[in-house]
């Protein structure tokens, strides 16, 4: 409306300063999202690489209404963190008052350049070791914390060599795990020998193999010739930067007078607790005094020895003669030569005659078998381990099978001879025996009922016999047993009289009216013994 017409609006009306409003509601939004700025990708040497990332620049970010918060996530799927190689992203997340977000990222590529060199260790000539088997190790230069290295050696023994009592040649392996490839060859590196004379100290230096042109002091290219009269090699021509892994191999010759030694012996006793084997040491020539069997019992007898040698660590070898006394006379007539295998034989009393190859030949072995699986006395020698081997005495038919010796009741002598790679020779004699350990059983009558007697005021005596219903062992028969009696918690161990013989009888009088507990005993030809406890229920009945 122009002036005029308001002016007679009014007029019209009447009225005048009347109006009218309304309110309205106003929402303001943000639609823009803001700025996420990440820092230049990044390609850095492990050498330079900063596991903590702090060394890097991180992102910024910007927004129209507000400052945006900013949160990073790092993925390290594309990255080594043992070897610090391969890919790291940094993402970062902005969020402004509005809730708009916006990334950005950031990879870090870290790089890793193989570089190390390395120097062999010397070859050895030893008259003495100090039985550590330490005989030098490669060291590296420029291995850092990028190379992840490994170092290995195999051993390969001759016992043949014309100046030496015996030679080892230790293969090396050096690798960078951060590089290597299980399918990939080994640079070979060559041992020289410059010198005619094969022990020459010329021929025992170790090389380093370095980058042509180091002058660091000590790591230096070895430059020598390979062979007597030969140019001489630059061993930077087998050095290379992307080398899978390298090989060489040093060698360690030995002239030892030192003996080996003996770490672990033979138990001086072992237990039998099982039962005869009827068909092992049982003929008509064999005699067990102790029970008149011409069955002689056996157990098993782990007869084993572990040995060291300081130049040869665990390459030894090992012999035995095992003196035995099969027939229980004290004297051990009888041995075993594991020089000479003879299967189900020994040689009886052969331990006077010349390198014991006398003496009369009995079997031992009379099981329903083939003859091939009969056994022999034989050896068994464990592998080496690590500076250590274990022989034992084993059974070992001409199948190749062996078990554990089932040897007779009696006493032993071990001898072991053990050679080391220059034949020096250790001797070690242990004795043993083989026992019956094991304690019959014996099995009680439950109760007996007995009567006074007129005698002497009142009494009456009962024997062992009276209570026993049974008794039996796994060595000695039964009918040999011996059994004896006493009242319980009267005394310990076998009952015996005053002279040694046994207790076989209790005497029970007036006093002893009522229910009564005994002993029954029963004892081996070994001396083992055991009981079973019973009672006896003492009567009155004539009222004496």
């Amino acid at each position: 409306y122009d002036a005029a017409q308001v002016a007679g609006a009014i007029s019209a009306d009447g009225h005048v300063g009347n109006y009218n409003d309304c309110m309205v509601n106003v929402l303001v939004e943000d639609k823009i999202k803001p700025i996420c700025t990440a820092p230049a990708n990044v390609t850095v040497s492990c050498e330079s690489f900063d596991p903590s990332l702090g060394a890097y620049e991180t992102a910024t970010a910007a927004d129209n209404c507000s400052t945006p918060t900013l949160t990073v996530a790092v993925s390290y799927n594309q990255f080594d963190s043992v070897c610090n190689k391969g890919t790291i992203t940094r993402r970062w997340t902005a969020v402004d008052a509005g809730g708009n977000t916006a990334s950005c990222s950031q990879r870090i590529v870290v790089t890793q350049n193989q570089h190390y060199f390395v120097k062999f260790p010397d070859d050895k000539l030893l008259t003495e070791c100090d039985g550590t088997g330490n005989f030098g190790a490669p060291e590296f230069y420029g291995a850092m914390d990028c190379e992840l290295m490994a170092v290995s050696y195999t051993d390969e023994f001759f016992t043949v060599i014309p100046d030496a009592c015996y030679k080892i040649e230790r293969t090396w392996t050096v690798l960078n795990w951060c590089q290597y490839n299980p399918n990939g060859g080994c640079i070979n590196i060559p041992n020289p020998e410059p010198n005619a004379n094969t022990n020459h100290a010329q021929n025992r230096l170790g090389v380093t193999v370095s980058a042509p042109g180091t002058t660091v002091p000590g790591w230096e290219p070895t430059v020598r010739a390979l062979t007597p009269g030969a140019a001489a090699t630059n061993f930077s021509s087998f050095w290379n930067k992307e080398a899978n892994c390298y090989k060489y191999k040093q060698i360690i010759k030995v002239i030892d007078g030192q003996d080996p030694v003996v770490l672990t012996a033979p138990p001086s006793q072992y237990c039998d607790e099982t039962t005869n084997d009827g068909t092992l040491w049982s003929a008509a020539y064999w005699q067990d005094p102790a029970i008149n069997s011409q069955d002689l019992s056996e157990g098993a007898a782990n007869l084993e020895v572990t040995a060291t040698d300081a130049c040869s660590g665990g390459n030894i070898r090992f012999k035995y003669l095992l003196f035995m006394d099969l027939d229980a006379d004290g004297v051990k007539e009888t041995v075993v030569n594991s020089n000479v295998l003879q299967y189900n034989n020994v040689q009886f009393n052969n331990a006077n005659t010349p390198n014991y190859l006398g003496g009369e030949a009995r079997a031992f072995d009379f099981r329903p078998v083939p003859a091939n699986q009969k056994w022999g006395f034989g050896i068994q020698m464990d592998p080496v381990n690590g500076g250590t081997r274990t022989a034992r005495v084993v059974w070992v038919n001409q199948l190749g099978q062996t078990t554990t010796p089932q040897l007779p009741y009696g006493s032993y002598e071990i001898r072991w001879i053990i050679e080391d790679g220059c034949g020096n020779e250790t001797t070690a004699s242990y004795d043993a025996s083989m026992q019956d350990c094991k304690k019959p059983t014996v099995v009680c009558v439950n109760g007996l009922s007995a009567n006074l007697m007129n005698v002497n005021g009142g009494m009456v005596s009962l024997w062992a016999s009276d209570f026993l219903l049974y008794t039996e062992d796994n060595y000695t028969p039964s009918n040999q047993l011996t059994i004896a009696i006493r009242r319980s918690g009267t005394g310990t161990g076998f009952p015996t009289n005053a002279n040694g013989t046994p207790q076989t009888e209790v005497q029970f009088t007036c006093a002893d009216l009522g229910t009564q507990l005994v002993e029954l005993w029963s004892m081996d030809a070994a001396g083992n013994a055991d009981y079973c406890e019973t009672y006896v229920l003492v009567q009155d009945n004539a009222g004496i």
